[in-house]
């Protein structure tokens, strides 16, 4: 609530009477008084998921998106929650730098979707690899028949494998 100076007063008077002289109560904020502020845009799906900045309801997704201006936030630190029905709430932290704006893009999971598992693959087998300088490389001995001219297959050089066994 604002008295008549411009204060927020938050919903109590000072003084007990009319005309007596107004006091605001400590850190009362002006209405005259500018507050820095960026912008946030989120870039998320689905658009009708709730956004909350720091704990509290603000609105949709939609009103942070689309054409029309990203949504101003108080100059700062932020810790913004979306949240939908059937998906995994996002989080995350931003800062806001006064007349700058922060886009965060995002598709939520379902929270009915397992969690991948990650695949089980056999570790590759060593294997040796052959060399003929300038004129062959392969895991497989070269045959005599299919190099080039004057590649020799006698010139091939075997480089083992080479096998980790520090576990």
């Amino acid at each position: 609530m604002l008295d008549p100076f411009g204060y927020l007063t938050g919903g109590y008077a000072v003084g007990g009477f009319p005309g007596a002289e107004y006091q605001p109560p400590d850190g009362a904020l002006r209405r005259d008084v500018p507050v820095e502020s960026g912008y946030l845009r989120l870039t998320v799906q689905p658009y009708s998921a709730e956004v909350y900045v720091d704990g509290y309801y603000v609105s949709t997704v939609g009103d942070f998106s689309g054409s029309g201006p990203a949504r101003a936030l108080e100059a700062g630190p932020h810790r913004i929650e979306i949240r939908a029905e059937g998906y995994e709430t996002a989080t995350f932290d931003v800062r806001i730098e006064p007349n700058e704006m922060v886009t965060y893009r995002r598709e939520l999971a379902r929270a009915d979707d397992p969690p991948r598992q990650a695949r089980n693959i056999a570790p590759a087998i060593p294997k040796t690899f052959y060399v003929i300088p300038k004129c062959y490389a392969g895991d497989r001995r070269p045959s005599a028949d299919k190099l080039p001219a004057g590649c020799r297959a006698s010139n091939v050089r075997a480089i083992p494998p080479v096998v980790n066994r520090a576990r």
